[in-house]
């Protein structure tokens, strides 16, 4: 038994259902942890929720051999509970942990804490309860998080994560320990196969989802963090203290590839700039030429499909092209000229996140003292 936990309830509840196959672990990998919470905590009981449809998988758990002797200490409560109730029933217990579902977050309007385990199309920035110190585990995998609609067969992410991992932070969350760098190596979870995350608020009260794990970022995680300080400083003017990524020679050398990218998409909104201002200009004229308004026009356009360019050699840089885009279709106006002059403004905010974005970069190459090449060095962006 664990004599260190301070749970008011001592009461787990488990989740191990979602939506679609590719999301979920298969029974015994459940049945592996909650045999080890019952073996470690002989005062905790379990309850396994779900719907109706989800009874069958969790009477697959419950009659798991593994557990067998721990049969008083499990309810199985899968369809067996209205909405009311199940919000009554994760209100009253420790400890919530599951897959990415409704019950995670209903457990965070509870201000219960939940560890979500994260597989196939879940994205855990987007989806990881919104509530202070939950954590959540994912596979460290370059295909994860994958496409509603991309087919995979052997379910490679599935196997990321280790139960043992799993197990070891639900003993750390029971036991009221610090899930942190000092905890990972102590139980040995430090490993390229996944990464934990917590959830936390930052001095401006915004949400943040911290990978703990200690590892090197990635290149779409680098650029999480880049685009959070872009749009927080270009649209609500919020400034907060972020930590700048660790990377590694490999992230760097592709980080250091979006500079070039970067530099062209500026470019581009900068020739956007030019021709709605000589658009501007040539119905200031006496006579303004309509062939003139159609050739400005046709460079516009031209622009646009090359935006879409970028877009496929630079796919990190979407974010910034589809803030292009949206900007650009919500002009409004009731003449030409007025249009005109709310589309420069747009091509402008546009050019000014591409510098933003441009610096960032720069800056995360400082902090990790890793060296620009020097046509980048040089660059007058």
């Amino acid at each position: 038994m664990n004599a260190n936990h301070t749970f008011k309830y001592n009461h787990v509840v488990v989740h191990p259902f979602s939506s679609q196959k590719k999301k979920t672990w298969k029974p015994f990998k459940w049945a592996e942890i909650i045999f080890k919470i019952l073996n470690n905590n002989s005062d905790i009981s379990i309850s396994i929720i779900g719907a109706k449809e989800d009874f069958k998988n969790a009477v697959l758990i419950t009659n798991n051999e593994l557990l067998s002797k721990f049969k008083d200490r499990i309810m199985n409560k899968a369809g067996k509970t209205t909405l009311e109730q199940l919000f009554n029933y994760i209100e009253k217990c420790d400890l919530l942990i599951g897959h990415d579902s409704m019950a995670g977050h209903i457990a965070s309007i509870c201000n219960t804490q939940s560890l979500t385990i994260s597989l196939g199309t879940v994205r855990p920035d987007e989806t990881t309860p919104f509530f202070e110190n939950n954590y959540n585990i994912a596979p460290n995998l370059s295909c994860f998080p994958c496409a509603i609609d991309t087919d995979c067969d052997n379910y490679q992410c599935h196997d990321k994560i280790p139960s043992q991992a799993v197990a070891s932070a639900v003993e750390a969350l029971i036991s009221q320990k610090k899930i942190d760098t000092s905890f990972l190596k102590t139980n040995k979870l430090f490993t390229n196969q996944f990464k934990i995350y917590k959830s936390t608020f930052s001095n401006q009260g915004l949400f943040k989802l911290v990978n703990i794990s200690m590892q090197d970022s990635s290149i779409s995680e680098v650029f999480k963090i880049i685009y959070r300080i872009c749009w927080l400083h270009l649209i609500p003017e919020i400034e907060e203290n972020t930590q700048f990524p660790k990377i590694d020679k490999k992230v760097a050398k592709e980080l250091q590839s979006y500079i070039k990218g970067v530099t062209h998409l500026f470019e581009l909104f900068e020739f956007g700039k030019k021709y709605t201002k000589f658009i501007i200009e040539e119905f200031q004229l006496p006579r303004p030429g309509l062939e003139n308004i159609k050739a400005h026009s046709t460079k516009i356009d031209e622009i646009n499909e090359l935006l879409t360019k970028i877009q496929s050699s630079f796919p990190m840089l979407s974010p910034l092209i589809k803030y292009s885009q949206i900007t650009l279709s919500n002009i409004t106006g009731n003449t030409i000229p007025q249009m005109a002059q709310n589309s420069f403004y747009s091509y402008q905010d546009s050019g000014l996140a591409c510098r933003i974005v441009y610096e960032l970069i720069k800056t995360i190459f400082e902090r990790n003292n890793i060296i620009l090449a020097n046509n980048i060095q040089q660059s007058d962006f």
